[in-house]
């Protein structure tokens, strides 16, 4: 059954929101997260960064993954009126997470054991749509080499601001310097980056700054 866009909007909507909580958790920000969400500046900042995350999700994910997810259905239950479909967020919810799953394995995240718990959950709907790239990425960490530091730059500071744009802060931070630092918090272990790569990133994924 084909979904209205207001429905697939919604369920992308509702995806951003849940997993941005989970974000904040993982860089310690649940409490100042919470914060933000009182501040007036917040729903255009959300709305921003909503467009800018679903684009670039959209763009790491092959049309063939879509597709299967289209003539798929997680766990299918009666819906109430006027309620979500569980599978579009379940849909959504995948989709949302191979990107930044594949993402990080792109940028060093794979080196790290906590970076397959946190994305556990994506091997089996993987499994299931025969979605061969998510465990090829993995196959390739195991047996490949580490990418060097001047080629996993820019991809790591995209991985980054997407994780931590919102969750983290960085939209009402008043200085490009105060950003830099918060990601150098984040991930003391990456390369410190400049204000320019910074600048560069921010407007390739189209995350508007200030709001």
């Amino acid at each position: 059954m084909r979904r209205s866009s207001k429905d697939c909007e919604e369920a992308s909507r509702k995806v951003t929101q849940s997993e941005l909580l989970k974000f904040a958790k993982a860089l310690g920000r649940e409490s100042k997260f919470e914060a933000d969400q009182r501040l007036s500046a917040f729903p255009a900042a959300l709305s921003n960064y909503h467009a800018a995350l679903w684009k670039w999700v959209g763009m790491l994910t092959p049309g063939r993954v879509v597709e299967s997810l289209r003539i798929h259905s997680f766990y299918p239950q009666p819906q109430q009126a006027g309620t979500l479909p569980e599978d579009m967020r379940r849909t959504h919810v995948y989709l949302f997470r191979r990107a930044i799953f594949l993402s990080g394995m792109k940028t060093g995240e794979g080196f790290k054991a906590g970076h397959y718990r946190f994305f556990a959950d994506c091997f089996w709907i993987a499994d299931q749509l025969g979605d061969e790239e998510v465990f090829e990425a993995a196959r390739q960490h195991r047996y490949g080499r580490k990418p060097k530091t001047g080629h996993e730059t820019a991809r790591r500071l995209k991985y980054a601001l997407i994780v931590s744009w919102l969750a983290g802060g960085l939209w009402r931070m008043a200085s490009r310097e105060e950003q830099i630092l918060a990601l150098h918090g984040f991930w003391p272990d990456a390369p410190r980056s400049s204000p320019d790569a910074v600048l560069k990133a921010q407007k390739r994924l189209g995350l508007g700054w200030p709001i």
